[in-house]
């Protein structure tokens, strides 16, 4: 890729995600993606076969920015309990940055759903699996079957997907802080 093809692709890049993120799939067309973009729709589609595949891949590149600051942050966090409290949170402070749009247009798309949630499952299964582990060695955490608690968690996506739509009317974050603090304290009295 010379030197401008990299600066265009960079740029498109930059401007779909920031319009897929604030209206959501369906209602950005391609000519809107390129004039944003400040390129012409021929040059998306030298990048691109579709929107719905530079849809994905603004989410997979999304979903690396994630998990690079979640590993540089878990990295520096002493205790596995203030890492899964870390994590629990930055889904709860980075859930407000998506638009309902986006969700829902995510679950009218099927195949990017299905990839996307099998492309971030692994990344997020990898990372409870470690802070799982590491809790268990420090004796931070009590002895649990590490793959189905890192599944667990890598689980809980569908759900909050499926809450979401349920519960639109309350917000995104009301509805993941409250699953997360069922998560955290559980439902019975001590």
């Amino acid at each position: 890729m010379t030197k401008e093809s990299k600066k265009k692709y960079n740029r498109l890049m930059e401007k779909a995600e920031e319009l897929f993120m604030k209206v959501g799939y369906k209602r950005i067309s391609m000519d809107e993606l390129a004039a944003a973009a400040g390129i012409s729709k021929m040059t998306i589609y030298k990048h691109f076969s579709s929107k719905e595949a530079l849809f994905t891949e603004v989410l997979i590149q999304m979903i690396e920015r994630h998990f690079a600051v979640i590993a540089a942050e878990t990295e520096k966090i002493p205790t596995s309990t203030e890492k899964i409290e870390y994590m629990l949170d930055y889904t709860i402070k980075n859930v407000e940055n998506y638009s309902i749009h986006l969700y829902k247009d995510l679950m009218d798309l099927p195949y990017v759903m299905e990839a996307i949630i099998k492309y971030k499952g692994k990344k997020l299964e990898e990372t409870w699996r470690a802070i799982i582990r590491e809790g268990i060695e420090k004796g931070e955490i009590r002895p649990i079957d590490i793959e189905f608690a890192a599944s667990f968690f890598n689980h809980l996506q569908y759900s909050l997907h499926n809450l979401i739509m349920k519960h639109e009317d309350k917000g995104i974050k009301w509805i993941v802080a409250n699953v997360y603090d069922l998560i955290k304290y559980g439902i019975l009295r001590k």
